[in-house]
């Protein structure tokens, strides 16, 4: 038996290898139709069950190759499902695969490299050296050994898949490895071998921006970019990477990454690290950056309403609002409290939706606000001092919507969302956040005057399935 495997061949590699045992091309590329099918369609780990092949063909493929995917030498389950394999391809060569299961969904996180040279601080892999790149087959056996301890093959008894999505986001930078994942991942995406659609995968990047545009051509699936901060100092520290291509650059290369559209999507990461990435400034940068992407990409562009983002450096109130013509505040307290880009964007985009529909406008000219209230938030620093907190909160906490002004304001961000990428169901996870803020009232502290944040997810429920009949979109930013 040999140890030349026939995983991670592409189907041209593995018609060549066929054809240097001796077969015509003809046949070589029947018989190599033949292996696809029963190795990535039913997952086979041995030639001898390969019923519709001659049994010569079988025996002589059992001497000249294998099938062998990496071994796997620790296997871990976790109290919610998620299962992590430590996987061994030779001496001294271990890498990690992770299986994340979700209720509409099952991602699998699969490794690059063993090892990183990249060294960002808050990765675990970036404290290792790199041994080495992965080859194809190592990234393709990762999917295999998943499939194979999922029994998640073609034959699977009630035909549904647990493995739906990939995200190149394990040990090691996916495009210092660009030819192998290259090639990895288009057996992945292989109609007649694992059957995975592109917009299913994603690849993630700490930034190696010349290689950027290539993915996109080459491979052309979803992009997630380990940004982590929106300064150049801060990132400089925690992503050595950005030393060399800087986050303008970045940002260019994300503007232009082929594609980038319904069908390809860009996820901005960022890890909130105490006291390095968290400060005033950075959460000003986020909260605006993720604003003013809603506006941009939505029907908040044609809105005649100049918006503009802000945070209230107030860690205990439990609030956001929005004031005529388009200013929007959320608070620090809040903002702690979210746990993801698209829970961000659910917030803001509720309240762009109050700025659209005119609420906020309605109700200060109802209730007579005084022009003071207004004039505390023209600030041009963007700090807000605890007296005009106090003046701010107390004049929305009196400022009550009502249930159809909520209806469409929920509806408005759901839509918004939508248009700018975000998986709307983040807004059922703001709820959440919401209703365990209000420590069980009636009327959380958040938008006191707002229905239960109970009730209100589950209008929000609705709305989604009314506005996606068939289900949320696979890749939308979460």
């Amino acid at each position: 038996m040999s140890d030349f495997s026939l995983i991670g061949l592409s189907f041209p590699e593995l018609t060549a290898a066929l054809e240097a045992t001796g077969l015509e091309p003809k046949p070589a590329r029947m018989r190599a139709r033949q292996l696809w099918n029963w190795t990535y369609v039913h997952g086979a780990r041995e030639f001898a069950g390969m019923s519709n092949l001659a049994k010569p063909f079988r025996a002589e493929m059992e001497r000249r190759f294998t099938l062998a995917r990496p071994e796997v030498v620790t296997a871990q389950t976790s109290e919610d499902g998620t299962r992590k394999w430590l996987l061994r391809a030779a001496p001294g060569v271990e890498f990690e695969t992770v299986f994340i299961p979700e209720e509409d969904r099952g991602t699998l996180c699969v490794s690059s490299q063993v090892g990183c040279t990249l060294n960002c601080s808050f990765c675990h892999t970036g404290t290792q050296r790199l041994v080495r790149n992965l080859t194809a087959g190592e990234i393709v056996g990762q999917v295999m050994v998943a499939r194979d301890r999922l029994n998640d093959w073609a034959d699977r008894e009630d035909g549904t898949r647990r493995v739906t999505n990939i995200v190149m986001m394990g040990m090691g930078e996916p495009l210092y490895n660009f030819d192998n994942v290259r090639d990895a991942l288009k057996i992945v995406m292989d109609g007649d071998g694992l059957g995975l659609s592109r917009r299913r995968i994603t690849l993630s990047t700490s930034g190696v921006v010349p290689m950027m545009a290539r993915a996109g051509e080459e491979i052309g699936v979803n992009l997630a970019v380990s940004l982590h901060a929106v300064t150049k100092e801060v990132r400089d520290e925690i992503v050595p990477l950005n030393r060399k291509y800087g986050i303008e650059e970045l940002l260019q290369a994300c503007a232009d990454y082929p594609g980038a559209n319904n069908a390809r999507r860009i996820t901005f990461e960022y890890v909130m690290l105490k006291g390095v990435n968290d400060s005033p400034a950075e959460a000003r940068a986020l909260v605006k950056q993720v604003g003013e992407k809603l506006v941009a990409e939505s029907l908040a562009a044609k809105s005649p309403y100049k918006f503009s983002f802000h945070v209230l450096g107030d860690p205990r109130t439990v609030n956001a609002f929005a004031l005529p013509g388009g200013p929007i505040f959320i608070t620090e307290g809040l903002l702690r409290l979210l746990k993801s880009e698209a829970e961000l964007a659910g917030v803001l985009g509720h309240e762009i939706g109050h700025v659209i529909a005119r609420h906020s406008s309605e109700r200060l000219a109802k209730q007579q606000l005084t022009q003071g209230l207004l004039g505390a938030l023209v600030v041009g620093s963007g700090d807000y001092s605890t007296a005009q907190i106090g003046q701010v909160v107390g004049g929305i906490i009196n400022m009550s919507y009502g249930r159809d002004d909520e209806l469409e304001s929920d509806a408005l961000g759901i839509r918004i969302m939508a248009e700018a990428r975000y998986d709307p169901r983040a807004m059922i996870r703001v709820m959440e956040v919401l209703a365990k803020a209000s420590g069980g009232s009636k009327q959380p502290e958040f938008f006191s005057t707002h229905p239960a944040p109970e009730n209100r997810a589950e209008r929000i429920k609705a709305e989604i399935a009314k506005r996606f009949p068939s289900g949320v979109p696979e890749g939308l930013r979460k």
